[in-house]
C-alpha cells in the first residue's frame, strides 16, 4: 500500500465514550470534529432538497486520493455526516487502520 491515513492530534476518545453510553447519534458539530481527524469534511444541501456529506481523506502517497461520502438521500445534515463518519470507520478497518 502506497499510502498511510495521516490523523489529526484531536482526541475524541472522551467524546465517542460519552455518545456510545448515551446511545445516540452525533450531533453535526461532533460528527464534523470527528471527520475532522481523518481529512477534509463538507456537507451540502443538494437541489432535492436532501442533504449529503463527504470527505476527502488526508493520504500520503504520489497519486493517491481517498474519498468517502455518505448517500444522496439523507433527510438532515447530521444524518449525512453520521453515515459518512460511519463509512470512513469501515473503509478504515477494511484497510487494517484503527479508526
Amino acid at each position: 500500500m502506497n499510502g498511510i491515513i495521516e490523523q489529526q492530534l484531536i482526541d475524541d476518545d472522551a467524546l465517542t465514550d460519552e455518545v456510545a453510553k448515551a446511545n445516540r447519534p452525533l450531533t453535526s458539530d461532533e460528527c464534523l470534529l470527528k471527520l475532522a481527524r481523518y481529512g477534509k469534511p463538507s456537507v451540502r444541501r443538494l437541489d432535492n432538497g436532501f442533504w449529503r456529506a463527504s470527505i476527502d481523506m488526508l493520504v500520503t502517497g504520489a497519486g493517491v486520493n481517498f474519498s468517502v461520502a455518505s448517500g444522496l438521500d439523507m433527510a438532515t445534515p447530521a444524518d449525512a455526516l453520521n453515515q459518512c463518519a460511519e463509512r470512513v470507520e469501515e473503509s478504515l478497518k477494511r484497510l487494517g487502520v484503527k479508526p
